[in-house]
């Protein structure tokens, strides 16, 4: 089982933030991403807290914490593959080129 860190979670809500259309094409291609380059925040491509929007209404419109609605832990255990090692750019480098290329520079 893994625990996503904070990085993984604010990565991928800045994901979500850019769209469901950017999201689908990144869940099948990430290097789809590259069109994405210009949003973020410097070299840092994170939204913080976007999931905290969600609970929020929740709360507002029911009047209940979400957390207490429903039976989730709040790590997320999550079994994920990675199709790449995070020492071995050899293998990122061939999931995402573009990507690659442009933040290797």
């Amino acid at each position: 089982m893994l625990y996503f860190d904070d990085a993984f979670g604010d990565f991928r809500d800045w994901v979500v933030s850019r769209g469901k259309a950017v999201y689908y094409s990144a869940k099948d291609n990430p290097d789809t991403l590259i069109s994405e380059v210009d949003f973020g925040e410097g070299d840092y491509y994170s939204f913080e807290g976007l999931e905290c929007i969600a609970w929020d209404v929740f709360e507002k419109e029911t009047g209940v914490n979400i957390f207490d609605y429903i039976d989730l832990p709040i790590e997320y255990n999550v079994d994920i593959v990675f199709d790449w090692e995070e020492d071995d750019d050899e293998s990122m480098q061939v999931i995402c080129p573009q990507l690659y290329a442009y933040f290797e520079e």
